[in-house]
């Protein structure tokens, strides 16, 4: 389950990229490192995703054991979320090719 919870995350980083690497949205957040913030929201959506599928599953709240196994995954994929972050630098769209999101 966290393992696909990760593809998707990665799957879906350079459309999160376009929306973060806005240049309103880094000043108005104060972002001083996106590639620090891409993967701290990565991180929030894994444990966020993890934790919803464990609610409409087994319809209760995410375990301590349960949140070990989403750490775990996580600092063993670590290396790969942060080469896909990494790889965003040559193939995300330039900051005045995104959209201009309003604060």
């Amino acid at each position: 389950m966290v393992e696909k919870i990760v593809d998707m995350q990665i799957e879906e980083l350079k459309e999160d990229a376009r929306m973060f690497r806005n240049e309103d949205f880094i000043k108005a957040m104060h972002i001083k490192n996106i590639d620090d913030f891409l993967f701290g929201s990565m991180w929030g959506s894994i444990l966020t995703r993890a934790g919803d599928l464990t609610a409409r599953v087994f319809r209760q709240m995410h375990s301590i054991e349960q949140t070990n196994e989403v750490v775990t995954v996580v600092k063993r994929r670590l290396p790969e979320i942060r080469q896909a972050i990494f790889d965003l630098g040559s193939t995300a769209p330039n900051m005045s090719e995104l959209v201009k999101v309003q604060f």
